[in-house]
């Protein structure tokens, strides 16, 4: 195995991609805005019609970063969003802040810029998506390109959903991570007068890697490393995928029964297979990688199957109850495991089973009363728990939850 200094790896990698990023910022933001102004011109604004809505949480986690040394964090987060449809077109912007106050170097924004037509039946948009950090962690910041098509239709009592996306993601860092993706799926919904409902779905992903991977990296100086959230791995051997491309196959079966007038039960199971390839993984020689993302854990770096089940409750003063118990088994493709604190090992590849289960209680109540604009008060409690076969994905977590929103 090749060893280069890491330190000296990664900023010599940073200061190239950084280089490069800044003479395409100025070309893409140009396209965009072109692209912005030349929309604009098709559409009749005398036909345009307004719709905003705006969110405020405010949660309390006992471990949002994953850790199995955890730091919790009281986090504020607000999101807000505007649409305006004219009559063959709609544009639409959507932003999120997510403060945490006793972590502050981890706050971030993330928003989403879209041009899509839709009606009742067929809709077809282009999304841009942005994440981004303070410079302490900014290996989390990210754009993603969307074109997004969906079609349904009714045929003999059956209901059929058609979508397919096609996106671009690209890191701010990590440039071996960058992709094409295209995903397509078919789902089929069928009522009966058991007031039951079966859903299947089968959902076809392939992704493709952009950029050749880069350099087989050894740290001499194995270890912890301080970062916000608690103590993460040090930086460690990391092993080679030379995969350019991957596919995976989804497949989704839920069962809802109406028990009562007032009382909703589902089952889900949901299992995921590789059908070619394996995905790329870096977590072995990044600064820290507990956040689980998109760069992290990649719903396509993983073969799964999960089960769940949630249940519903109406209730008077136009309350709602739900709860859910969902658990996942992950069979990594490309990603060792942590034997312990500093030691890493690439013969054997991370095994996880997640659990996740919930439960919230939703009110629903209007300004001006009658028809006026609708606000919803919600009140949850979450607790996730993580077994690995990898030392640093032993984790729980815990998140109380407030929040409110409203749509007009």
């Amino acid at each position: 195995m090749q060893k280069v200094n890491k330190k000296e790896a990664v900023q010599k990698n940073r200061a190239a991609i950084i280089k490069m990023k800044l003479k395409m910022k100025y070309t893409y933001y140009k396209v965009l805005v072109s692209l912005i102004l030349f929309l604009g011109f098709l559409v009749n604004p005398s036909q345009a019609q307004w719709k905003a809505s705006f969110n405020l949480e405010q949660a309390f986690e006992s471990n949002p970063f994953r850790f199995p040394n955890p730091a919790a964090s009281a986090i504020t987060i607000f999101d807000g969003g505007i649409q305006k449809d004219f009559e063959s077109i709609s544009f639409s912007y959507v932003g999120s802040y997510s403060n945490f106050n006793q972590l502050a170097d981890r706050n971030n924004y993330v928003h989403q810029f879209s041009v899509f037509n839709s009606d009742s039946n067929t809709e077809l948009g282009l999304s841009l998506n942005q994440r981004f950090n303070g410079s302490e962690f900014d290996e989390y910041n990210y754009t993603i390109w969307d074109l997004f098509y969906s079609h349904s239709f009714n045929y003999d009592d059956y209901y059929f959903l058609f979508n397919a996306n096609a996106n671009y993601f690209n890191y701010a860092l990590f440039s071996e991570l960058d992709n094409l993706k295209f995903s397509g799926g078919l789902q089929i919904n069928k009522s009966f007068e058991t007031k039951t409902t079966i859903i299947t779905g089968l959902n076809l992903f392939f992704k493709n890697y952009i950029n050749p991977y880069s350099v087989i990296i050894e740290d001499t100086t194995q270890g912890m490393v301080p970062s916000a959230g608690g103590l993460g791995p040090g930086h460690n051997s990391a092993t080679s995928n030379d995969e350019s491309s991957l596919s995976q196959l989804s497949f989704l079966f839920r069962l809802a029964q109406s028990v009562t007038t007032s009382t909703g039960l589902a089952l889900q199971y949901q299992q995921r297979i590789f059908l070619s390839g394996a995905s790329r993984d870096i977590s072995q020689y990044t600064m820290n990688y507990a956040d689980e993302s998109l760069i992290f854990d990649d719903p396509m770096g993983y073969e799964s199957s999960s089960f769940g089940a949630e249940i519903t409750q109406l209730l008077p003063w136009k309350m709602m109850l739900k709860g859910a118990y969902y658990q996942t088994q992950k069979e990594y493709s490309a990603q060792g495991i942590y034997l312990s604190e500093e030691i890493y090992d690439t013969s054997v590849f991370r095994s996880d089973t997640y659990t996740n289960s919930w439960i919230s209680l939703i009110k629903q109540f209007y300004i001006d009363h009658g028809d006026g604009i609708p606000m919803n008060l919600e009140f949850s409690y979450q607790l996730i728990d993580n077994t690995s076969n990898s030392y640093w994905y032993n984790y729980n977590n815990q998140v109380f939850n407030i929040s409110l929103g409203l749509n007009f």
